[in-house]
C-alpha cells in the first residue's frame, strides 16, 4: 500500500469519525450561574439587515439564588410602573458582533422585594450592562433557535443588582421557539432580517 493510499484512507476515517455538526452553530457556549435573572417567553429578539441592529426585549420575572437564597418577583417600578429589559447592539453581516449603541446595551428595570416585607429591596435600573460577545445557532426550518451574549457590567452605573454579580460578566441564553405569530424568524443568516420569539436566563 502507497503512503498515498494510506493517507487517503485516514482522511476517510477521520471524515466518518467526525460528528455532523449543524450548520450555523456559532454558539458561545455560555452558562448562566446565579444569581440568575428570567425573562418570559413573550420577548421578541429582532434584526434590522439595513443597519445591524440587533433589538431583544422582554419583562424580567423572577431573580433567584440558592446559597444565599434570594428569590424574588420581578414587579414594575416608578410612577410609569416600568418592568423591562432590553438590549441594543451591531452585528456584521455574518452575525459577529459589532459594536455596542450609545449608552449601556442592557438595561433591566424593576423591583424585586427579597425578604418579603412590601418594600422592595433592589427598585429602579436593576442592571446595565454592555455587550461584549454575541452566539448564534440556527435550529433550521420548523425549530427553535439559540443565541448567547456575554457581557460586561456598566462601569457607571452597573445597577442596583450590580452587588450581587461581584462584578463578574454576565451571560444571557436565549430560546426562541418557532411561533406562527412570527412568519420571518432567523434562517441562520444575516443578510436579512428577522423577528421572532425570545425567552432566557
Amino acid at each position: 500500500m502507497t503512503k498515498r493510499t494510506v493517507l487517503s484512507a485516514i482522511l476517510i476515517a477521520l471524515a466518518i469519525s467526525l460528528p455532523v455538526l449543524p450548520s450555523h452553530a456559532q454558539l458561545l457556549g455560555l452558562t448562566p450561574a446565579e444569581p440568575t435573572l428570567d425573562f418570559g417567553g413573550a420577548g421578541i429578539i429582532s434584526y434590522d439587515a439595513t443597519t445591524g441592529l440587533v433589538t431583544i426585549s422582554g419583562v424580567p420575572a423572577t431573580l433567584f439564588q440558592s446559597d444565599p437564597f434570594i428569590l424574588g418577583e420581578v414587579l414594575g417600578t416608578g410612577p410609569e410602573d416600568e418592568r423591562l429589559m432590553t438590549i441594543q447592539f451591531s452585528v456584521d453581516s455574518a452575525g459577529r458582533f459589532a459594536a455596542g449603541v450609545d449608552g449601556p446595551d442592557l438595561v433591566i428595570k424593576g423591583s424585586i422585594d427579597t425578604d418579603f416585607d412590601g418594600v422592595p429591596n433592589y427598585d429602579g435600573v436593576l442592571l446595565q450592562a454592555n455587550v461584549a460577545q454575541f452566539g448564534f445557532a440556527d435550529g433550521g426550518p420548523g425549530a427553535g433557535d439559540n443565541f448567547d451574549l456575554r457581557l460586561h457590567l456598566d462601569t457607571v452605573t452597573p445597577g442596583a443588582l450590580a452587588t450581587i454579580y461581584g462584578g463578574k460578566d454576565l451571560a444571557i441564553r436565549i430560546v426562541s421557539e418557532a411561533n406562527a405569530e412570527f412568519p420571518t424568524p432567523f434562517n441562520g443568516s444575516f443578510a436579512a432580517g428577522f423577528t421572532a420569539q425570545a425567552g432566557g436566563v
